[in-house]
């Protein structure tokens, strides 16, 4: 929703000033559009540490996808389902998200 004023390679640019050598940055994006990003972002010397890509269902494509760039070991890539078979949130997702709401 803000790439309408802050373009990725603005993005890209502003983490450059601002980031250490050493450090690392996250984003949250619908999955095709990680895809374009992840792209950018490596060619701009921030590897892909890690991917967490969400799925509504185990029926459905991932639908939103989770990176961490920057320096440091690179962990394997994972998956986040929403909700099972029966519509229920699995037990992952209600473990991750337990902490910030009251009906978890």
């Amino acid at each position: 929703m803000h790439t309408a004023t802050l373009d990725y390679t603005a993005l890209l640019s502003s983490i450059s000033w601002l980031l250490d050598d050493e450090g690392s940055f996250s984003v949250l994006l619908p999955h095709t559009e990680f895809q374009t990003f992840r792209r950018l972002a490596e060619s701009a010397g921030y590897p892909l540490r890690a991917l967490l890509n969400v799925r509504q269902t185990p029926a459905h494509a991932a639908f939103r996808s989770v990176g961490i760039f920057g320096a440091g070991e690179v962990s394997p890539e994972e998956e986040l389902i929403i909700h099972d078979e029966q519509r229920q949130y699995t037990p992952a997702f209600s473990a991750l998200l337990q902490p910030y709401y009251l009906h978890l």
